[in-house]
């Protein structure tokens, strides 16, 4: 066989080969380009362009030594140049350095079981209160006494402190007041916020009858007073902690027209820790 058949039915290889290879770099690279810059994206269909010029010339006769092996490459140079992108994408993209719409974001996302068990023992505390109310105010019923989950909903990743305390769909019982299942805490603002910023316990009580009359410590704003049910009186706010102390969320129960010493609610609270602490438990499981 002469050189010159020799390497045209080499050309003819390459030339069929040569555009699966483009299509399956091409769907990589298209995946790559997702939120790239403007140039760099001009910048890669112009070495598209080059390299199918290259392909047509490698393919079509006649067949030059000195064209071909000018075609081959600058097709090489461009698919070099193509791949050197590719990598570059894959890596920002995978080490998140890549820009991306910012989502809120659950630090401890919760399954359908976890939930139900969660939603039990809320349900198991509520009830330790509720009695131990009832026996020192036989006025309080069942519906006064309330009890939910709050957790922290992040605009930004979580090792910063721009995050919402919100309740937990699901996670909330007698909460019968539709506003306040919508209500977030800032860091630090209301008996939830507090709670979660310092890890302690703590107890809030209404200083007067009037709506929003809750310590300055609070941080509560008119928008949020508003939101809150007129007949709240308490809360016993309780922290959700990891073994190392990192709180994962905060347990709330409240109660509604009566109010009692802060002494009862302490030991009220007291009361409630054991259970708290297995939902703790339940929440850290994998």
């Amino acid at each position: 066989m002469s050189e010159d058949k020799q390497k045209e039915q080499e050309n003819k290889k390459l030339a069929k080969i040569a555009p699966q290879a483009i299509v399956s770099n091409t769907k990589i690279a298209a995946l790559a380009m997702k939120g790239a810059a403007p140039a760099q994206k001009i910048g890669i269909y112009c070495c598209y362009g080059v390299i199918l010029l290259g392909i047509i010339v490698l393919a079509v006769p006649p067949y030059q030594a000195s064209k071909q092996i000018i075609a081959l490459a600058l097709t090489v140079a461009c698919l070099v140049i193509v791949g050197i992108f590719v990598l570059a994408r894959y890596k920002n993209l995978s080490s998140g350095s890549e820009s991306r719409p910012t989502l809120p974001l659950q630090l401890f996302p919760l399954s359908n079981l976890k939930r139900d068990h969660l939603r039990t023992m809320l349900e198991e505390t509520r009830n330790i209160a509720l009695q131990f109310l009832e026996s020192k105010n036989q006025m309080v019923w069942d519906d006064l006494v309330r009890a939910d989950i709050f957790f922290p909903e992040y605009d930004s990743p979580p090792n910063t402190n721009q995050y919402k305390l919100k309740i937990c769909p699901g996670l909330h019982l007698k909460m019968n007041y539709p506003p306040e299942l919508s209500i977030s805490f800032l860091p630090n603002q209301g008996a939830t916020g507090n709670v979660f910023a310092s890890g302690q316990p703590r107890v809030a009580q209404r200083l007067t009858s009037g709506k929003g009359d809750w310590d300055d410590f609070f941080n509560i704003t008119d928008e949020l007073a508003a939101t809150i049910h007129s007949e709240l009186k308490w809360i016993i706010s309780m922290p959700l902690l990891l073994t190392g102390g990192k709180p994962m969320g905060v347990v709330n129960v409240d109660g509604l027209q009566y109010q009692f010493p802060i002494d009862t609610l302490y030991e009220c609270m007291g009361k409630l820790t054991t259970n708290v602490v297995v939902m703790s438990s339940v929440l850290a499981s994998h």
